[in-house]
């Protein structure tokens, strides 16, 4: 074979193996991860969600239970709800929330 003839299959050959490469990286980037809700994945929806869930339970509370029952409860709730979440996150899951 000709050396000219020799380079250009060979250059043929790299064309035809960057094509493949890019087409396997297009399909990776194209396959999905994670389920998301509006971009987000459900560890942050759950963490979006859950301080007006815990209020509408303190409301609940506070309607059924404890007609007493102030904001300053709620707050003190809701900053226990963090520490203790934190720490079953860690102990659980191995993820630190804050």
């Amino acid at each position: 074979m000709v050396p000219g003839a020799m380079l250009w299959a060979s250059s043929a050959q790299a064309q035809d193996v960057k094509g493949a490469i890019d087409s396997a990286a297009a399909a990776a980037t194209n396959s999905s991860g994670p389920p998301t809700i509006l971009g987000l994945n459900l560890f942050e929806v759950i963490l979006l969600a859950a301080p007006p869930l815990l209020y509408g339970i303190f409301n609940l509370y506070r309607s059924q239970v404890n007609q007493q029952a102030k904001l300053v409860d709620f707050v003190s709730i809701l900053a226990a709800t963090i520490i203790f979440g934190n720490i079953l996150s860690v102990l659980v899951f191995k993820v630190r929330l804050y």
